[in-house]
């Protein structure tokens, strides 16, 4: 695939609306697009030079040109789209730190909104709608490459095999929910998006929550919305250290799989949860100390074999001396296999174990008890403090 070099006013007045110019190099032919902002290209230029060497001539003097012009070049789109967005540094500080649905985030986004359409963004209109509740798909369907960038088809595609490679929920203006999946089945060729480019993109920058359980990401992630992200479920790996640095605002972690170490600097989380990971490598994560005092934990057990000695020493940890809720789940590797019965061994553990009997909440639903497993379990805790559900 040949390399791409964008060429825009970066002080343009009208910022999306201004034409900009797409330049590449295919062998010995310099081809020259011009488009409004990432959308509606059209060929303007096919010259053939002599060699490959030569178109590539032609090219470095077309960018020479442009830049004495003063004019910006990019060779990311994403890149361009930052360029080009209004972004306003104090605004998003404060926006960080609130609810953006309380009165005082509508207030901050109404003044954000008001903001990006003085400056000729966008997303100033969509801001606007979403505030006022009206009806956005309009404005997505003229500004989805303005939003995404070369992401763009990965938003759009949706189909029954498959679905979207990115999801997203925005609220006044900014993506509030980010889901990001990698391509399987029939589309598992598709190109999965690398987190730090997508987190890049100026929407994303009030992200409150992140999951890409699927993905295998860095051991030490790029994570430009850190100030403002709630809760983020990614992938560990136990081979591997996780490095998530300082999330001021993190609430909830959920790991798939368990990292070997894991440094994270997040003095409101509250939340842990983890899927397809051992007990011992748990125990083993909470002994390093990187998180705690927890509120609630998310933790789900081995499809067979559930060691007793090894659940009731993650039970009995001191990090969990402060927990409230905990949620118990089973896995399943496919959802026609029969529901296997909880060990015995297990189910007494559970029935009587002192940290459970005095917790707020015991979620059981997803252990698949058999029909009596699950009324013991409920019979166990019927006049012990809290909330049970099974």
């Amino acid at each position: 695939m040949s390399e791409v070099w964008y060429v825009f006013d970066p002080k343009h007045p009208r910022r999306t609306e201004q034409i900009i110019a797409r330049l590449q190099v295919e062998d010995s032919t310099l081809l020259v697009e011009r488009g409004v902002c990432l959308r509606e290209w059209e060929l303007v230029e096919r010259r053939a030079l002599a060699s490959p060497r030569a178109a590539r001539s032609a090219l470095e003097a077309r960018l020479a040109d442009a830049s004495a012009r003063g004019l910006a070049i990019e060779t990311d789109d994403v890149s361009v789209i930052g360029r080009l967005s209004a972004r306003h540094p104090e605004l998003e500080g404060l926006l960080a730190a609130v609810q953006l649905d309380s009165p005082d985030g509508r207030e901050l986004l109404q003044v954000y909104a008001d903001f990006l359409q003085a400056e000729g963004d966008p997303r100033g209109m969509l801001a606007s709608l979403q505030l006022r509740n009206l009806d956005a798909r309009p404005w997505f369907a003229e500004h989805m490459t303005w939003c995404f960038g070369r992401f763009t088809p990965l938003v759009q595609r949706s189909n029954k095999d498959q679905g979207k490679l990115i999801s997203a929920r925005w609220f006044g203006g900014w993506i509030t929910h980010l889901w990001l999946y990698v391509a399987s089945g029939r589309f598992a060729d598709a190109p999965a998006p690398e987190l730090s480019d997508v987190l890049r993109l100026p929407a994303c920058a009030s992200l409150r929550r992140l999951m890409a359980p699927s993905q295998r990401l860095p051991d030490a992630p790029e994570l430009s919305c850190r100030a403002s992200l709630r809760w983020l479920w990614t992938a560990g790996f136990s081979t591997s250290a996780l490095t998530l640095g300082e999330l001021p605002r993190l609430e909830h972690l959920s790991l798939s799989r368990c990292p070997r170490s894991l440094d994270v600097r997040a003095p409101n989380l509250r939340s842990l949860g983890f899927t397809d990971a051992g007990l011992p490598a748990i125990a083993e994560l909470l002994d390093s100390g990187s998180v705690g005092p927890l509120e609630r934990l998310e933790c789900e057990l081995p499809r067979e074999d559930v060691d007793t000695a090894e659940l009731r020493a993650l039970l009995r940890h001191g990090a969990l001396a402060s927990l409230r809720a905990i949620s118990l789940s089973r896995r399943q590797r496919r959802y026609y296999e029969s529901k296997l019965p909880l060990r015995e061994s297990v189910l007494e553990l559970l029935c009587a174990d002192p940290l459970l009997l005095r917790l707020e909440l015991r979620d059981f639903t997803g252990l698949t008890l058999q029909g009596e497993q699950r009324e013991r379990l409920l019979a166990a805790f019927a006049s012990a403090p809290g909330r049970t559900v099974a």
